[in-house]
């Protein structure tokens, strides 16, 4: 959690960033900009709005734009929540793509003694989009479809978002003119990895093009999307080949503009799993199992093995006088075949 004594905000968390000295310095600071995308991302704007009080969210003129989905929006005093994509498709929209750029055009008008914060959770890649200028927004999630449904990981489908976005992999973060940069992040991956979460907006990760190529020779996608991604792959290498970027995938890293980033990873899967056994065990259950997976599996076996968990718990209960909980933290990767139905 962040902390806020009068004139400086300080990080309570183990371990602390290196470099980040446990405390961000607000005396001298001038403007402070918020901007962000996810599920849990009205909830974290709330929460910096009420860290920051009355006093400072006045004085530091607080503002900026916030992107979530249908049913999320809610009024705060200084950061505006913007509900951008229905709530059941986790994709893209026009909506996300202007609440981006307005997110750019803030970020990049930000002087030197100012402070951001982008605020990052599940859900964020299709909550925060610009696509390169040669491709379109339907191709895009056309692509993304796709992909999702021919099975690839978590981390390919990032890779691939990477090579066709102006925003992800750092591109967020490089946009920002202010000094600071502040990304306060609740983690939907397994390992925890910040380019990965949110396609890492604020992360400087480069794809190196023996993985583009991986990418193009293993995918199952059509000839139109191979051409779309081999054009988006020229394109992402030739950028970075024309500017000085940062060959680390450190979270303490400084922008070509001069922008000092520093990630916070304030929520893990582990941490989830663990708060759910502890409420569960305040609730008088015994914790039958509480699992936290660190690789993804396929859906079907991970319903089997719950399913085969659950007989078990069911054949013991009747030896059991308190409720039991089967807990697990994870995620399954699904395969849809070309003559899927609708369920």
């Amino acid at each position: 959690a962040l902390e806020s004594p009068k004139d400086v905000l300080t990080f309570d968390g183990s371990p602390v960033p290196a470099g980040l000295n446990q405390l961000i310095e607000l005396k001298g600071t001038g403007k402070i900009c918020v901007v962000g995308g996810g599920k849990a991302a009205a909830g974290f704007a709330a929460g910096l709005e009420h860290l920051l009080g009355r006093e400072r969210l006045h004085k530091h003129k607080v503002h900026g734009l916030v992107s979530v989905p249908e049913g999320c929006g809610v009024q705060l005093d200084h950061i505006e929540l913007r509900e951008t994509r229905d709530r059941a498709h986790n994709l893209p929209t026009d909506a996300v793509v202007h609440a981006t750029h307005e997110m750019l055009h803030q970020l990049s008008t930000l002087k030197q003694e100012d402070l951001a914060f982008v605020l990052i959770t599940g859900g964020a890649s299709a909550l925060l989009e610009s696509p390169r200028a040669h491709i379109s927004l339907q191709s895009l999630v056309h692509l993304t479809k796709n992909l999702s449904h021919s099975g690839v990981d978590i981390q390919t489908l990032n890779a691939i978002r990477c090579m066709t976005s102006n925003v992800k992999a750092g591109g967020l973060a490089k946009s920002c003119t202010a000094g600071r940069l502040i990304v306060l992040v609740l983690s939907d991956v397994l390992d925890n990895s910040l380019e990965v979460i949110g396609s890492g907006p604020c992360m400087p990760r480069i794809v190196e093009p023996s993985a583009i190529e991986k990418i193009l020779l293993d995918s199952n996608i059509s000839q139109y999307d191979r051409a779309l991604l081999s054009e988006a792959a020229r394109e992402y290498v030739k950028e970075y080949d024309a500017i000085s970027y940062p060959q680390t995938h450190s979270s303490d890293w400084v922008t070509p503009k001069g922008c000092r980033v520093t990630h916070l990873t304030l929520g893990t899967n582990a941490l989830a799993v663990k708060a759910a056994s502890a409420a569960s065990s305040a609730l008088g259950y015994e914790i039958f199992s509480a699992t936290t997976n660190t690789r993804s599996q396929a859906a079907n076996t991970v319903g089997s093995r719950l399913a085969t968990s659950l007989r078990t718990m069911v054949s013991l209960d009747t030896t059991k006088n308190c409720p039991q909980a089967l807990l697990e933290g994870g995620e399954a990767t699904v395969h849809v075949p070309l003559n899927h139905g609708v369920g």
